[in-house]
């Protein structure tokens, strides 16, 4: 297991090496939403370390995929993502997107694999700003873990075995 993420006392959700699964805890049974229709599942492959991330404002879970951004409103029990979000949600798109966390209730970051661009979307505008040079030359790496502390410093995990930090109100945070 890569990740996994209790929804209150009835439903997990697991990351595996072979995608995404939802277990439920009154049948006890474990299912794939790979290769979901459109509002079932996410685009994607979903399975990577940190795909995951609990927005509690929206009351949903917020999935990176190899084919882009899902959103999983836990009241509709329904799946957001490209093939079926409004023109107005331009964050979800088919790129591939992980790393996937939320920094107050409107600023979600995610990284985009292939572009190796660490992605900050304000979710209240739609406006998005690439960052594909964190170190002050352009990115070769790929994240691992990405978090902002109670102080609002974002921490970035790079897979070369560093860690990276952006104060609150840098270019980066």
């Amino acid at each position: 297991m890569l990740q996994v993420h209790c929804v209150g006392d009835t439903l997990i959700w697991v990351v595996t090496e072979e995608g995404l699964f939802r277990f439920g805890t009154r049948s006890g049974r474990f299912s794939s939403v790979e290769g979901s229709p459109v509002g079932m599942g996410p685009p994607g492959r979903v399975n990577v370390q940190n795909a995951l991330f609990w927005d509690s404002a929206r009351q949903g879970l917020w999935a990176g995929s190899t084919n882009g951004l899902a959103f999983w409103d836990a009241r509709a029990d329904r799946w957001t993502d490209h093939r079926n979000a409004s023109s107005k949600q331009p964050w979800f798109n088919d790129r591939f997107r992980t790393k996937v966390i939320l920094h107050g209730r409107d600023t979600l970051w995610c990284y985009d694999e292939r572009g190796r661009s660490l992605v900050r979307t304000d979710l209240s505008s739609g406006e998005q700003v690439l960052l594909d040079s964190l170190d002050g030359t352009r990115n070769a790496f790929t994240i691992k873990w990405q978090q902002v502390d109670g102080d609002g410093r974002h921490w970035i995990s790079l897979w070369t075995h560093r860690l990276l930090y952006a104060d609150p109100g840098s270019p980066v945070a």
